[in-house]
């Protein structure tokens, strides 16, 4: 089912769960909406859903890529602030991660039996910034 938002509002949720998922902090809507992320099967018109709370720590590798600043790479679909405030956990979801940003965090853990790689990718990973 898609929720229809009218042009210029801009509705403000503390959580939105779309397809039995919680999703990020951030703006959602319909393509055109100029929302941050788009999902044409849960939304349409050009209105917002702007969810006030909620931020990605957890690697689940379901993008469509293996690039760290890919923001459906992240549990919530969105990229943790890589601001060094984050601990970020790796492994549960996917093999790979390439570091293509400069991202500043808090610690890494490694949550998997299974070998898990950080590749490079021009970016760098700073720890306990």
């Amino acid at each position: 089912m898609r929720q229809s938002v009218a042009s210029g509002l801009t509705e403000t949720v503390q959580t939105l769960i779309l397809g039995g998922l919680r999703k990020g902090q951030g703006t959602w809507g319909a393509t055109g909406s100029g929302a941050d992320y788009t999902d044409d099967a849960h939304f349409a018109g050009t209105g917002k859903v702007y969810v006030s709370a909620g931020s990605s720590t957890v690697w689940d590798g379901g993008g469509s890529d293996n690039l760290l600043r890919t923001g459906s790479n992240w549990n919530l679909d969105n990229r943790p602030a890589f601001d060094g405030s984050a601990t970020i956990v790796f492994g549960t979801g996917g093999g790979v991660a390439t570091v293509n940003t400069n991202a500043a965090v808090l610690g890494v853990s490694f949550n998997r039996d299974a070998d898990f790689t950080l590749a490079d990718g021009g970016g760098s990973l700073i720890l306990g910034s």
